[in-house]
């Protein structure tokens, strides 16, 4: 896997009382030298500004195009430039090895090339309900860097993934029977 570009774009004009984040939307088409295309979504950076990341397999100039929902806005709408994508040289593995696949027996993540991939992460089953209060959320961060860190005499925190449930089930009601739904 190569590293990603970041690309930005500027928005000519801006009603005062738009809302960029949900009214406006903007891609970007990228086309590989060998002519393979992939649409990327682009994010809302604040202000007037979008950015967009990329990466690819494939070393070389990248061609990319913009697609905004306001087509009239010249500064996210229709800019065709290009991008240089190149070789990643350092040690880090996710870089290294590729990006991550399931593996050919469906069994466990592996890297393109291959190498085993070991998912190891905390998961916050209960973390975006009402029983977890932002302060409680708060909490377990802090506990999560500070308390690990202090174990290990370690100067910075480790960077651990944290996994979290965007389901709709019954975790988002609180332990209070009154307010729980009941089954018929």
């Amino acid at each position: 896997m190569n590293p990603p570009v970041e690309i930005s774009f500027h928005a000519d004009k801006l009603p005062a009382n738009a809302n960029p984040f949900a009214d406006i939307t903007l891609d970007v088409v990228f086309t590989d030298p060998d002519g393979a295309t992939k649409k990327v979504p682009a994010f809302w950076a604040g202000g007037n500004q979008w950015k967009v990341r990329y990466a690819s397999p494939v070393v070389g100039m990248h061609a990319y195009r913009s697609i905004c929902s306001d087509p009239d806005d010249a500064g996210l709408h229709g800019v065709e430039r290009s991008a240089e994508i190149t070789a990643y040289t350092g040690d880090n593995p996710l870089y290294k090895h590729g990006p991550l696949q399931v593996s050919a027996d469906k069994r466990h993540f592996e890297h393109a090339d291959g190498t085993p991939f070991l998912w190891l992460a905390d998961t916050w089953w209960k973390a975006l309900s009402e029983r977890l209060s932002w302060e409680g959320f708060r909490g377990l961060c802090v506990d999560r860097s500070t308390v690990s860190c202090f174990l290990r005499a370690e100067k910075r925190p480790p960077f651990r993934p944290l996994l979290f449930t965007i389901l709709n089930s019954p975790f988002r009601y609180t332990m209070d029977p009154l307010r729980c739904p009941r089954k018929p």
